[in-house]
This record gives structure tokens, sequence and C-alpha cells, in this order.
């Protein structure tokens, strides 16, 4: 009899485990599907009125090349610093540093190095924020070294 009852109590506590596993997997797809739902069908984002700041990086440079040719060309500061507005200084600096270590022409390089002068930014190396095979031409021990640690 007492066999039977602890079988009894040890099934009910798997049929309870089993019920909970159900119910968390059921809430997990519930919010999933929910998320998709509202944030992609009923209520997506939508960007309006973004700053060149609010862009995906390659965009950020390519907004910010534009900007040091423009003023290579007509030398309108006010026009630069009207492009520019908005911007936070320190994340202007550290872009310019990384767009002029990975710059492959010298003009390229001329460009954004007055902008970042007439700007009057703070001096960043880009060696700070890039990988050390950023910053230099990678030769094809360089690439075997970065890949060996992987």
């Amino acid at each position: 009899m007492q066999d039977s009852q602890e079988s009894q109590e040890s099934r009910q506590g798997a049929n309870r485990r089993q019920r909970l596993l159900l119910l968390a997997l059921a809430f997990a797809a519930g919010l999933f599907l929910g998320w998709m739902v509202i944030g992609w069908w009923l209520w997506p984002v939508q960007w309006t009125d973004s700053g060149p700041w609010d862009l995906r990086s390659d965009y950020r440079q390519t907004y910010v090349n534009l900007v040091a040719e423009e003023y290579w060309r007509g030398r309108d500061l006010a026009r630069v610093r009207q492009n520019l507005a908005g911007w936070d200084e320190t994340e202007l600096a550290i872009l310019l540093a990384t767009m002029d270590a990975r710059a492959t022409s010298t003009e390229e390089r001329q460009r954004l190095v007055l902008l970042k002068e007439v700007l009057a930014l703070p001096d960043y190396q880009a060696s700070m924020f890039l990988p050390r095979y950023w910053t230099k031409r990678p030769s094809c021990w360089g690439l075997v070294w970065r890949f060996r640690r992987y």
C-alpha cells in the first residue's frame, strides 16, 4: 500500500513538472510571437527626423567624408558646423581618427585632418579604438596570426 502511494506521489510530481515546463514553453512562445506581431506588424519602428549620428557606421563615415570634401572645396566653415551640429564632439573625433587610419588616399587623409583641425576636435589615436590589424596594411602572416587565436 505504501509503495503504491509513493509511486502515485512521484507520478503526480512528474506531471506537475511537465505542466510547469509546458506552461513555461507556452509563455516563451507567446512572448516571442507577441513581440513579433506587435513590434513588426502592429507598431513597427519608424525613424523620423533622425540625425546623421544615428546612422549605421558606414553611412556615418560616408556622411562625414562628404562634409569633409565639401569643406575641402568650398571652405565654408559655417556650413560644416551646420552639417555637423548635434554630433557629439568626442564621437566625431573618434570617427575622424578611425577614418583617417583607414584612408586609402593622401587627399582623403588631408581632407579629414583639415576638418578635424578646423573644428578644433581633440586628438585621438586610431589605435586606441581599432584593432591593430586595421591600422596597418595586413600581410598574410598578420591574418594568420589573427585567426590563430580563434
